[in-house]
């Protein structure tokens, strides 16, 4: 496995990982409006935010960011898991016991595997910024588990809704 590599195994999420899935879903927690909420009516969060612990994250992002010596793990964070970009993209592919390996750019990670053939596949990555510092959004992260709930991670819930994305075993994190 890759250095860095996130490994989901048999439906165990790791406080870390839980925290990561909540940053990559922040956004559409947020856009995901109730279909009741338009038109003139009082504009309603979705579900999805109040199913997950998205407030206290940004209760604590907030934090993170208006402290000028956590600052910069604030930006790292929102470099890595909100400000990078999807595309479709052909990657080479290799079978080991039927099991596909992606061999995805650096800086990257498989969010949809497409058509394929013997040895290329299409597939969606999300792909971050150069600028992105790993020891820095590990540093991040840590400190969000931390304070997040005064440190009782065990009370970082995803919605599920985040649970019906498509996790992969194998991250390119270089």
């Amino acid at each position: 496995m890759l250095a860095g590599a996130i490994c989901i195994v048999a439906g165990v999420v790791t406080a870390t990982d839980r925290i990561r899935i909540l940053l990559e879903t922040l956004d559409d927690a947020r856009a995901a409006w109730h279909s009741g909420s338009g038109g003139g009516g009082v504009i309603q969060m979705p579900s999805m935010y109040h199913l997950g612990s998205y407030r206290e994250l940004e209760r604590q992002m907030q934090r993170i960011r208006d402290n000028p010596n956590t600052r910069p793990l604030w930006h790292q964070l929102n470099l890595r898991y909100r400000w990078g970009r999807l595309r479709w993209t052909t990657v080479p592919l290799e079978r080991r016991d039927r099991n596909p390996i992606y061999r995805l750019p650096e800086r990257s990670e498989l969010r949809i595997a497409g058509e394929h053939t013997s040895t290329k596949a299409r597939v969606m990555i999300y792909e971050w910024s150069t600028e992105v510092d790993q020891k820095q959004v590990r540093h991040g992260l840590e400190l969000l588990k931390l304070i997040m709930f005064k440190g009782r991670y065990d009370r970082i819930m995803l919605p599920p809704e985040a649970g019906k994305q498509p996790m992969v075993a194998i991250h390119s994190l270089t």
